[in-house]
This record gives structure tokens, C-alpha cells and sequence, in this order.
């Protein structure tokens, strides 16, 4: 970031998980390019998890909007019901990508399973080359100033 430039230049929402309370499932975000980015990042905010529930998330990757290959790039380890109130910061560079397979697509994925789990999450990328502005947030993001 050069001088003078403020953070939510060069930051924007992809996608987020609204806050809920959720039984056994998986719930994803959409799948979003990465061309152009320098990195991805998902923040998830973990509150409650009822007994005997655990609650997982991963970074996926693909080789198009359909979600063609699906494999990780990232998996946070596993919380369990003794880790109420756990923020997960996960943070995929561009580079890390399997860019020579075609890998050029990324969503978020949360997993529950056993009891259930309240959380919520933010899917951002950050920009390398260009700034971002705010109508490239996500639809549900209802303020960037």
C-alpha cells in the first residue's frame, strides 16, 4: 500500500456468511476469481458451539465458477465444544494457488457437525494492481466509507 492510500482502497468484500445458528451442514460462499489479486482472506467468527458439536472451515479452490476440481487450500483445524467465542483468520496469497493445474477460483466452506454452531464470515481479497472501490463489495455489505 504506497502513501497516502487507506486500507479500504485496496480492500473489498467477496462474499460473507451471514450470522446464524446452524445445525449439521455445510454452507459455502459463491465461487469468486482471484486474477488480479494479491491475496484472499476469510475471517470467521465463532460463537456458541452446543455440546458435542464441531465446527470446521476451509479455503477452496477451483478451476471455474461451477467449482470444476474443487480441493482445499486451506483447512483451519477442527473447534470442538470446548472453544466457544474463536475467531479463525485464514489468508490465501495468490501465488499459493495450483495456478499450472488452472486453479483460478476460491470460496469459503464452514462445516458442522454433531450439535449445533453459531458463526458468521467474511470473505475479502486485496487488490495488488488496482484499487478497489466499494460497488465491488459483495451485495450484503451495507456500508464502505
Amino acid at each position: 500500500m504506497g502513501m497516502g492510500t487507506e486500507w479500504r482502497e485496496t480492500l473489498s468484500c467477496l462474499d460473507r456468511i451471514s450470522a446464524d445458528q446452524r445445525g449439521a451442514g455445510t454452507v459455502t460462499t459463491g465461487w469468486h476469481i482471484v486474477y488480479g489479486y494479491g491475496s484472499i482472506t476469510a475471517l470467521v467468527n465463532v460463537g456458541e458451539i452446543a455440546s458435542g458439536g464441531t465446527f470446521d472451515c476451509k479455503i477452496e479452490q477451483a478451476t471455474d465458477a461451477s467449482g470444476t476440481g474443487a480441493k482445499a487450500l486451506l483447512n483451519a483445524t477442527q473447534l470442538g465444544d470446548t472453544d466457544d467465542d474463536s475467531d479463525i483468520i485464514m489468508t490465501a496469497r495468490y501465488a499459493g494457488l495450483d495456478l499450472g493445474g488452472g486453479f483460478g477460483y476460491v470460496r469459503l466452506s464452514c462445516t458442522v457437525a454433531g450439535a449445533n454452531v453459531d458463526y458468521s464470515a467474511g470473505f475479502f481479497r486485496y487488490w495488488t494492481q488496482a484499487p478497489a472501490m466499494a460497488e465491488l463489495d459483495a451485495a450484503a455489505v451495507v456500508e464502505n466509507i
